[in-house]
């Protein structure tokens, strides 16, 4: 039985770790960008960390943008961008 228990814990700890590991989307436009302080704005004051590694230099503020992103520390992080139409 407690090996039973064991394994139904193991489960539930696996299940929550992999729903909290989906990265969330966000559609909208490029309010600002500030490449200096890794910060993008989109329209609706949606703020977003940018990671150092990324390549923002061709974005501008009007741009649609698709991000995709984590919540690090009560933080958007964005793991990928595409720009929209």
């Amino acid at each position: 039985m407690a090996s039973f228990v064991r394994a139904a814990l193991a489960l539930a700890f696996m299940t929550f770790a992999s729903v909290s590991a989906f990265a969330d989307e966000a559609r909208g436009k490029i309010a600002s960008i500030d490449p200096e302080n890794y910060v993008l704005v989109l329209d609706g004051n949606r703020t977003f960390a940018i990671p150092e590694e990324f390549y923002v230099e061709d974005l501008e503020p009007g741009m649609t943008v698709v991000i995709q992103y984590e919540v690090v520390e009560g933080e958007n992080v964005i793991t990928d961008l595409e720009i929209g139409e």
